[in-house]
Protein backbone atom coordinates (compact mmCIF):
# COMPACT_ATOMS: atom_id res chain seq x y z
CA UNK A 1 0.00 0.00 0.00
CA UNK A 2 1.05 3.71 -0.74
CA UNK A 3 0.35 6.73 0.76
CA UNK A 4 0.45 9.92 -1.36
CA UNK A 5 -0.17 13.31 0.36
CA UNK A 6 -0.42 16.76 -1.62
CA UNK A 7 -1.32 20.10 0.21
CA UNK A 8 -5.20 19.56 0.62
CA UNK A 9 -5.57 15.23 -0.95
CA UNK A 10 -4.32 11.45 -0.26
CA UNK A 11 -4.40 8.86 -2.05
CA UNK A 12 -3.93 4.87 -1.43
CA UNK A 13 -2.33 3.22 -4.22
CA UNK A 14 -2.41 -0.70 -3.82
CA UNK A 15 0.95 -1.86 -5.17
CA UNK A 16 2.25 -5.12 -6.35
CA UNK A 17 5.60 -5.22 -8.38
CA UNK A 18 3.89 -5.07 -11.60
CA UNK A 19 0.52 -2.89 -10.97
CA UNK A 20 -0.29 0.17 -9.32
CA UNK A 21 -4.10 0.97 -9.14
CA UNK A 22 -5.71 3.86 -6.84
CA UNK A 23 -7.82 2.48 -3.94
CA UNK A 24 -8.97 5.06 -2.32
CA UNK A 25 -8.62 8.77 -1.95
CA UNK A 26 -10.06 12.14 -0.21
CA UNK A 27 -9.52 15.59 1.69
CA UNK A 28 -7.42 16.30 4.56
CA UNK A 29 -9.49 17.67 7.07
CA UNK A 30 -8.15 20.99 8.30
CA UNK A 31 -11.44 21.47 10.49
CA UNK A 32 -10.96 18.06 12.70
CA UNK A 33 -7.63 19.13 14.15
CA UNK A 34 -5.28 17.33 11.25
CA UNK A 35 -7.58 14.11 11.47
CA UNK A 36 -7.94 12.56 7.93
CA UNK A 37 -11.43 12.79 6.49
CA UNK A 38 -11.34 9.27 4.91
CA UNK A 39 -13.64 9.46 1.91
CA UNK A 40 -16.48 11.95 0.79
CA UNK A 41 -19.09 8.79 2.08
CA UNK A 42 -17.58 7.64 5.42
CA UNK A 43 -19.58 4.10 5.45
CA UNK A 44 -17.15 3.30 2.44
CA UNK A 45 -14.86 2.02 4.31
CA UNK A 46 -16.62 1.98 7.90
CA UNK A 47 -14.17 3.75 9.99
CA UNK A 48 -14.87 7.21 10.77
CA UNK A 49 -12.01 9.15 10.88
CA UNK A 50 -7.88 8.03 10.83
CA UNK A 51 -5.45 10.09 12.80
CA UNK A 52 -2.51 10.97 11.47
CA UNK A 53 0.56 10.99 13.70
CA UNK A 54 3.81 11.45 12.52
CA UNK A 55 7.94 11.01 13.69
CA UNK A 56 10.79 11.43 11.33
CA UNK A 57 10.58 9.82 8.51
CA UNK A 58 7.42 7.28 9.76
CA UNK A 59 3.55 8.24 9.24
CA UNK A 60 1.35 6.17 11.26
CA UNK A 61 -2.78 6.42 10.96
CA UNK A 62 -4.98 5.31 13.77
CA UNK A 63 -8.54 4.82 14.36
CA UNK A 64 -10.13 4.79 17.85
CA UNK A 65 -9.45 0.68 17.07
CA UNK A 66 -6.00 -0.35 18.41
CA UNK A 67 -5.75 -2.98 15.91
CA UNK A 68 -6.72 -0.45 12.95
CA UNK A 69 -3.73 1.51 12.34
CA UNK A 70 -1.18 1.74 9.39
CA UNK A 71 2.28 2.72 9.32
CA UNK A 72 3.99 4.40 6.37
CA UNK A 73 7.63 4.43 5.76
CA UNK A 74 8.57 7.96 3.75
CA UNK A 75 9.81 7.24 0.39
CA UNK A 76 12.68 8.80 -1.30
CA UNK A 77 10.39 9.18 -4.49
CA UNK A 78 6.99 8.17 -5.50
CA UNK A 79 7.17 4.76 -7.57
CA UNK A 80 7.23 5.39 -11.20
CA UNK A 81 3.77 3.31 -11.85
CA UNK A 82 1.79 6.38 -9.91
CA UNK A 83 2.64 8.58 -12.84
CA UNK A 84 0.07 6.47 -15.08
CA UNK A 85 -1.07 3.98 -13.16
CA UNK A 86 -2.42 0.42 -13.95
CA UNK A 87 -5.70 1.02 -15.74
CA UNK A 88 -9.16 -0.08 -15.49
CA UNK A 89 -9.25 -3.43 -17.69
CA UNK A 90 -11.02 -6.59 -18.30
CA UNK A 91 -7.81 -8.58 -19.72
CA UNK A 92 -7.25 -11.94 -18.33
CA UNK A 93 -3.96 -12.09 -18.27
CA UNK A 94 -2.97 -8.74 -16.58
CA UNK A 95 -5.69 -9.17 -14.30
CA UNK A 96 -4.11 -12.85 -13.46
CA UNK A 97 -1.14 -11.72 -12.74
CA UNK A 98 -2.18 -9.12 -10.32
CA UNK A 99 -4.43 -11.48 -8.41
CA UNK A 100 -1.17 -13.57 -7.92
CA UNK A 101 0.98 -11.19 -7.03
CA UNK A 102 -0.71 -9.83 -4.80
CA UNK A 103 -1.11 -12.93 -3.19
CA UNK A 104 2.84 -13.52 -3.58
CA UNK A 105 3.98 -10.44 -1.58
CA UNK A 106 0.98 -9.78 1.06
CA UNK A 107 -0.36 -13.21 1.88
CA UNK A 108 1.01 -13.97 4.84
CA UNK A 109 0.83 -18.05 5.55
CA UNK A 110 0.96 -19.85 2.43
CA UNK A 111 3.47 -22.08 4.51
CA UNK A 112 1.80 -22.62 7.48
CA UNK A 113 -1.38 -23.58 4.73
CA UNK A 114 0.93 -26.11 2.95
CA UNK A 115 0.61 -23.88 -0.20
CA UNK A 116 3.85 -23.74 -2.85
CA UNK A 117 1.93 -20.50 -4.39
CA UNK A 118 4.89 -20.83 -7.02
CA UNK A 119 3.90 -24.08 -8.40
CA UNK A 120 0.33 -22.86 -8.58
CA UNK A 121 1.31 -20.29 -11.09
CA UNK A 122 2.79 -22.58 -13.05
CA UNK A 123 0.26 -24.89 -13.10
CA UNK A 124 -2.48 -22.26 -13.27
CA UNK A 125 -1.02 -19.49 -15.59
CA UNK A 126 -1.31 -21.12 -18.92
CA UNK A 127 -4.80 -21.84 -18.58
CA UNK A 128 -5.23 -17.63 -18.42
CA UNK A 129 -5.06 -16.39 -22.31
CA UNK A 130 -6.14 -13.30 -24.09
CA UNK A 131 -9.34 -14.80 -24.92
CA UNK A 132 -10.13 -16.63 -21.58
CA UNK A 133 -13.78 -15.64 -20.36
CA UNK A 134 -14.90 -13.77 -17.30
CA UNK A 135 -16.26 -17.15 -15.59
CA UNK A 136 -13.51 -19.03 -16.76
CA UNK A 137 -10.79 -16.74 -15.32
CA UNK A 138 -12.89 -17.23 -11.66
CA UNK A 139 -12.88 -20.30 -11.71
CA UNK A 140 -9.13 -20.69 -12.17
CA UNK A 141 -8.45 -18.09 -9.50
CA UNK A 142 -10.65 -19.92 -7.09
CA UNK A 143 -8.73 -23.14 -7.80
CA UNK A 144 -5.80 -21.17 -6.84
CA UNK A 145 -7.20 -20.10 -3.62
CA UNK A 146 -8.96 -23.37 -2.52
CA UNK A 147 -6.01 -24.87 -1.28
CA UNK A 148 -5.88 -22.11 1.62
CA UNK A 149 -8.76 -22.74 3.67
CA UNK A 150 -9.18 -19.39 4.65
CA UNK A 151 -12.54 -18.19 5.94
CA UNK A 152 -11.17 -14.18 5.34
CA UNK A 153 -9.72 -15.08 1.30
CA UNK A 154 -12.47 -14.49 -0.68
CA UNK A 155 -12.91 -13.19 -4.35
CA UNK A 156 -16.16 -11.48 -5.88
CA UNK A 157 -17.44 -10.66 -9.25
CA UNK A 158 -20.44 -9.11 -10.31
CA UNK A 159 -21.60 -12.25 -10.71
CA UNK A 160 -20.00 -14.66 -8.16
CA UNK A 161 -18.50 -15.14 -5.12
CA UNK A 162 -15.74 -17.67 -3.88
CA UNK A 163 -15.33 -18.29 -0.09
CA UNK A 164 -14.40 -20.79 2.35
CA UNK A 165 -18.17 -22.27 2.93
CA UNK A 166 -19.39 -22.72 6.77
CA UNK A 167 -19.08 -26.48 8.30
CA UNK A 168 -21.54 -28.71 6.63
CA UNK A 169 -22.71 -29.94 9.61
CA UNK A 170 -24.12 -26.32 10.63
CA UNK A 171 -25.79 -25.92 7.71
CA UNK A 172 -27.03 -29.63 7.96
CA UNK A 173 -28.62 -28.35 11.03
CA UNK A 174 -29.13 -24.67 10.59
CA UNK A 175 -32.86 -24.87 10.92
CA UNK A 176 -32.71 -26.97 14.77
CA UNK A 177 -29.64 -24.75 15.58
CA UNK A 178 -31.51 -21.53 15.25
CA UNK A 179 -34.72 -22.61 17.01
CA UNK A 180 -33.14 -23.47 20.16
CA UNK A 181 -31.15 -20.63 20.16
CA UNK A 182 -34.46 -18.49 19.98
CA UNK A 183 -35.68 -20.51 22.91
CA UNK A 184 -32.30 -19.81 24.55
CA UNK A 185 -32.49 -16.16 23.92
CA UNK A 186 -35.38 -15.96 23.74
CA UNK A 187 -37.19 -16.59 27.15
CA UNK A 188 -38.68 -13.72 29.49
CA UNK A 189 -35.75 -13.80 32.05
CA UNK A 190 -33.37 -12.50 29.19
CA UNK A 191 -32.29 -8.72 28.81
CA UNK A 192 -31.14 -7.64 25.54
CA UNK A 193 -28.90 -4.47 25.46
CA UNK A 194 -29.67 -1.65 23.00
CA UNK A 195 -27.93 -3.16 20.39
CA UNK A 196 -28.68 -6.50 20.43
CA UNK A 197 -25.69 -7.45 20.47
CA UNK A 198 -25.18 -8.72 23.83
CA UNK A 199 -28.02 -11.23 26.30
CA UNK A 200 -27.79 -12.26 29.55
CA UNK A 201 -29.61 -14.04 32.16
CA UNK A 202 -29.43 -15.61 35.78
CA UNK A 203 -29.48 -19.59 34.87
CA UNK A 204 -32.03 -21.77 37.25
CA UNK A 205 -28.69 -22.36 39.24
CA UNK A 206 -28.06 -18.94 39.98
CA UNK A 207 -24.59 -19.22 37.88
CA UNK A 208 -25.05 -15.87 35.05
CA UNK A 209 -24.99 -16.05 31.30
CA UNK A 210 -24.16 -13.60 28.69
CA UNK A 211 -24.34 -13.78 25.03
CA UNK A 212 -22.14 -12.09 23.09
CA UNK A 213 -23.49 -12.56 19.01
CA UNK A 214 -20.60 -10.62 17.31
CA UNK A 215 -18.20 -8.20 17.46
CA UNK A 216 -19.47 -4.89 15.84
CA UNK A 217 -23.42 -3.72 15.35
CA UNK A 218 -23.38 -1.60 18.86
CA UNK A 219 -24.29 0.97 16.81
CA UNK A 220 -25.14 2.59 13.18
CA UNK A 221 -22.66 2.64 10.77
CA UNK A 222 -23.18 6.24 9.56
CA UNK A 223 -21.45 8.59 11.66
CA UNK A 224 -17.46 9.91 11.04
CA UNK A 225 -16.59 8.62 14.81
CA UNK A 226 -18.23 5.12 13.98
CA UNK A 227 -15.41 2.69 15.31
CA UNK A 228 -14.69 4.89 18.49
CA UNK A 229 -18.66 4.86 18.86
CA UNK A 230 -18.75 0.97 18.73
CA UNK A 231 -16.51 0.11 21.42
CA UNK A 232 -18.37 2.98 23.50
CA UNK A 233 -21.28 1.57 23.39
CA UNK A 234 -19.95 -2.25 23.41
CA UNK A 235 -18.53 -1.60 26.53
CA UNK A 236 -21.71 0.24 27.67
CA UNK A 237 -23.72 -2.92 26.72
CA UNK A 238 -20.92 -5.19 28.69
CA UNK A 239 -21.51 -2.66 31.69
CA UNK A 240 -25.29 -3.19 32.23
CA UNK A 241 -24.80 -6.86 31.73
CA UNK A 242 -22.18 -7.60 34.45
CA UNK A 243 -24.01 -5.23 37.16
CA UNK A 244 -26.85 -7.19 36.44
CA UNK A 245 -24.91 -9.98 37.02
CA UNK A 246 -22.20 -8.72 39.54
CA UNK A 247 -23.56 -10.82 42.70
CA UNK A 248 -23.93 -14.26 40.45
CA UNK A 249 -21.17 -16.62 42.20
CA UNK A 250 -20.38 -17.95 38.19
CA UNK A 251 -20.47 -16.52 35.05
CA UNK A 252 -21.21 -18.32 31.24
CA UNK A 253 -20.12 -16.09 27.97
CA UNK A 254 -21.21 -17.67 25.06
CA UNK A 255 -19.10 -16.92 22.00
CA UNK A 256 -19.94 -20.09 19.86
CA UNK A 257 -22.28 -17.74 17.04
CA UNK A 258 -19.87 -14.97 17.17
CA UNK A 259 -18.06 -14.38 13.62
CA UNK A 260 -16.32 -11.25 14.62
CA UNK A 261 -16.25 -7.61 13.64
CA UNK A 262 -13.82 -4.97 15.26
CA UNK A 263 -10.84 -6.39 17.89
CA UNK A 264 -11.15 -2.93 19.66
CA UNK A 265 -14.62 -4.23 20.46
CA UNK A 266 -13.27 -7.61 21.57
CA UNK A 267 -10.50 -6.22 23.57
CA UNK A 268 -13.20 -3.46 25.07
CA UNK A 269 -15.63 -6.45 25.99
CA UNK A 270 -12.27 -8.53 27.72
CA UNK A 271 -11.20 -6.00 29.78
CA UNK A 272 -14.42 -6.04 31.65
CA UNK A 273 -13.19 -8.92 32.77
CA UNK A 274 -9.44 -8.29 33.50
CA UNK A 275 -8.50 -8.52 37.10
CA UNK A 276 -4.68 -6.74 36.29
CA UNK A 277 -3.27 -6.23 32.68
CA UNK A 278 -1.95 -9.22 30.80
CA UNK A 279 -0.41 -9.62 27.16
CA UNK A 280 -3.06 -11.29 25.34
CA UNK A 281 -1.11 -11.85 22.16
CA UNK A 282 1.69 -9.72 19.46
CA UNK A 283 0.61 -9.50 15.91
CA UNK A 284 2.63 -8.33 12.87
CA UNK A 285 1.99 -8.00 9.23
CA UNK A 286 3.20 -9.25 6.00
CA UNK A 287 5.54 -7.04 4.05
CA UNK A 288 7.60 -8.04 1.02
CA UNK A 289 10.06 -10.97 2.07
CA UNK A 290 9.19 -10.19 5.57
CA UNK A 291 6.87 -8.88 8.17
CA UNK A 292 6.65 -5.75 10.38
CA UNK A 293 7.67 -5.11 13.75
CA UNK A 294 5.64 -6.88 16.10
CA UNK A 295 2.88 -5.25 18.58
CA UNK A 296 1.96 -5.96 21.76
CA UNK A 297 -1.85 -6.18 22.81
CA UNK A 298 -3.20 -6.00 26.50
CA UNK A 299 -6.11 -7.09 28.48
CA UNK A 300 -6.62 -4.51 31.43
CA UNK A 301 -9.30 -3.77 33.73
CA UNK A 302 -11.76 -0.94 32.22
CA UNK A 303 -14.88 0.26 32.92
CA UNK A 304 -16.92 0.99 36.50
CA UNK A 305 -16.34 -2.86 37.23
CA UNK A 306 -14.44 -6.16 36.52
CA UNK A 307 -15.89 -9.65 36.45
CA UNK A 308 -12.86 -11.77 38.50
CA UNK A 309 -15.01 -14.42 39.92
CA UNK A 310 -15.30 -17.98 38.00
CA UNK A 311 -15.85 -17.64 34.53
CA UNK A 312 -16.75 -20.11 31.41
CA UNK A 313 -16.09 -19.41 27.99
CA UNK A 314 -17.60 -21.21 25.02
CA UNK A 315 -16.38 -21.82 22.29
CA UNK A 316 -16.72 -23.36 18.44
CA UNK A 317 -16.13 -23.53 14.93
CA UNK A 318 -17.91 -20.56 14.52
CA UNK A 319 -16.02 -18.46 16.80
CA UNK A 320 -13.95 -16.15 14.37
CA UNK A 321 -11.47 -13.47 13.62
CA UNK A 322 -12.59 -10.31 16.40
CA UNK A 323 -14.22 -13.36 18.48
CA UNK A 324 -11.25 -15.03 18.43
CA UNK A 325 -9.24 -12.01 19.82
CA UNK A 326 -11.66 -12.30 22.36
CA UNK A 327 -10.61 -15.86 23.35
CA UNK A 328 -6.79 -15.13 22.66
CA UNK A 329 -7.53 -11.99 25.61
CA UNK A 330 -10.02 -13.96 28.24
CA UNK A 331 -7.94 -17.52 28.18
CA UNK A 332 -5.03 -15.47 29.72
CA UNK A 333 -6.83 -14.56 32.42
CA UNK A 334 -6.71 -17.02 35.30
CA UNK A 335 -10.30 -16.98 36.49
CA UNK A 336 -11.14 -18.05 32.45
CA UNK A 337 -11.58 -21.81 31.61
CA UNK A 338 -12.76 -22.30 27.22
CA UNK A 339 -14.90 -24.91 26.96
CA UNK A 340 -15.90 -26.44 23.34
CA UNK A 341 -14.16 -26.71 20.33
CA UNK A 342 -11.40 -24.68 18.47
CA UNK A 343 -11.99 -21.66 17.22
CA UNK A 344 -12.50 -20.82 13.58
CA UNK A 345 -8.74 -20.03 13.02
CA UNK A 346 -9.37 -17.31 10.96
CA UNK A 347 -7.02 -14.31 13.20
CA UNK A 348 -6.30 -11.99 10.67
CA UNK A 349 -8.04 -8.94 9.52
CA UNK A 350 -9.06 -8.68 5.97
CA UNK A 351 -6.64 -6.84 3.90
CA UNK A 352 -9.24 -5.89 0.73
CA UNK A 353 -7.89 -5.38 -2.69
CA UNK A 354 -8.88 -5.06 -6.29
CA UNK A 355 -8.50 -5.85 -9.45
CA UNK A 356 -8.29 -4.64 -12.84
CA UNK A 357 -11.38 -5.37 -13.77
CA UNK A 358 -12.99 -4.24 -10.58
CA UNK A 359 -13.20 -7.87 -8.77
CA UNK A 360 -12.65 -7.57 -5.18
CA UNK A 361 -10.88 -10.27 -3.03
CA UNK A 362 -9.50 -10.43 0.46
CA UNK A 363 -6.88 -11.56 1.96
CA UNK A 364 -4.96 -12.98 5.16
CA UNK A 365 -1.88 -10.49 6.17
CA UNK A 366 -1.40 -10.84 9.53
CA UNK A 367 -0.16 -13.21 11.42
CA UNK A 368 -1.18 -13.50 16.14
CA UNK A 369 1.00 -14.72 18.04
CA UNK A 370 -0.28 -15.86 21.39
CA UNK A 371 0.63 -15.59 25.07
CA UNK A 372 1.50 -19.02 24.90
CA UNK A 373 4.05 -18.19 21.90
CA UNK A 374 1.86 -20.49 19.25
CA UNK A 375 0.11 -19.48 16.52
CA UNK A 376 -3.54 -20.86 15.79
CA UNK A 377 -3.98 -19.75 12.40
CA UNK A 378 -6.24 -22.70 10.47
CA UNK A 379 -5.98 -24.94 13.45
CA UNK A 380 -8.11 -22.50 16.12
CA UNK A 381 -7.52 -21.89 19.44
CA UNK A 382 -8.06 -25.08 21.55
CA UNK A 383 -10.21 -25.06 24.25
CA UNK A 384 -8.68 -26.43 27.44
CA UNK A 385 -11.79 -28.55 27.93
CA UNK A 386 -12.26 -29.91 24.48
CA UNK A 387 -15.87 -31.59 24.08
CA UNK A 388 -17.37 -33.28 20.82
CA UNK A 389 -19.32 -31.26 19.30
CA UNK A 390 -23.27 -32.80 18.79
CA UNK A 391 -24.54 -30.27 16.02
CA UNK A 392 -27.35 -32.95 15.84
CA UNK A 393 -28.09 -32.74 19.40
CA UNK A 394 -28.15 -29.07 19.79
CA UNK A 395 -30.52 -29.00 17.08
CA UNK A 396 -32.68 -30.99 19.20
CA UNK A 397 -32.07 -28.71 22.26
CA UNK A 398 -29.71 -30.69 23.71
CA UNK A 399 -26.61 -28.32 24.29
CA UNK A 400 -23.42 -30.66 25.61
CA UNK A 401 -21.50 -27.57 26.00
CA UNK A 402 -23.38 -25.61 27.98
CA UNK A 403 -24.24 -28.17 30.33
CA UNK A 404 -20.72 -29.15 31.00
CA UNK A 405 -20.07 -25.87 31.76
CA UNK A 406 -22.57 -25.69 34.10
CA UNK A 407 -21.57 -28.86 35.57
CA UNK A 408 -18.37 -27.83 36.18
CA UNK A 409 -19.20 -24.25 37.39
CA UNK A 410 -21.36 -26.35 40.08
CA UNK A 411 -18.84 -28.99 40.99
CA UNK A 412 -18.16 -27.59 44.46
Amino acid sequence: MQLVLTDDRFTFYELTRSSCITADTGSLDEESGGQLSLLPDPEQLGLGRLRADREGDVLTLRTADPELEWTFDRGVSAPPCLDAGTPASDDPVLNFEVFWQSFDEQYAFFELQGVDWGSAYAELRPLVTPTTTADELFDVMSRALSPLHDFHVYLESECSTFSLPPPPDIVAHADGINRYLGELLGSERVTWDASQQIAYQTLDNGVGYVWIGAMEGFTEQSTPDWVADEMTRAGNAIDEALLALQDTPALIVDVRFNGGGLGGVALTLADRFADRKRLAFRKHARKADGFTPLRDFYVEPAGPRQYTSDVVLLTSALTASAAEHFVMAMRVLTHVVVFGEPSAGAHSAVFERQLPNGWLFGLSTEEHILADGNVYERVGIPPQVALRPDTAGLAEGHDVTLEAALQYLMRE
